[in-house]
């Protein structure tokens, strides 16, 4: 479950307890500590929860991204290196082949860097 799916659930949590708390309240007949309630500590918090999101959101595209882009060099680097466009000495193979190796380390590292931050937003 990802912090997307979290919020949303605390979300929702929220909403039927502020139901509850407003139906309270109301019986009450005090709704404006509902409302004092609600601008001092839902609203904060429901704004805090958007801008998490929004920046989780942010930082998964970033590195989603940045894994495409690195697949696609590495990916050419492969077809250069198996498909020369001219007969290449053993010096040109070793370059080539050491271009796709560090593309293919490079796909690794950012591989590593989504799972790792993917798995900080799994429930413990």
């Amino acid at each position: 479950m990802d912090l997307r799916d979290e919020l949303s659930r605390a979300l929702k949590r929220h909403e039927v307890a502020l139901a509850e708390d407003r139906h309270r309240v109301e019986a009450n007949d005090t709704p404006d500590e509902l409302e004092r309630f609600h601008s001092a500590v839902v609203a904060p918090t429901l704004e805090e929860c958007g801008q998490l999101a929004g920046r989780s959101e942010g930082e998964e595209k970033r590195l989603v991204e940045q894994l495409r882009q690195c697949h696609k060099e590495c990916l050419a680097a492969s077809y250069e290196l198996r498909n020369p466009r001219k007969l290449i000495f053993a010096e040109e193979y070793n370059k080539l082949a050491e271009k796709a190796k560090a593309h293919e380390a490079k796909c690794h590292e950012v591989r590593l860097a989504l799972r790792k931050y993917r798995k900080g937003y799994l429930p413990r």
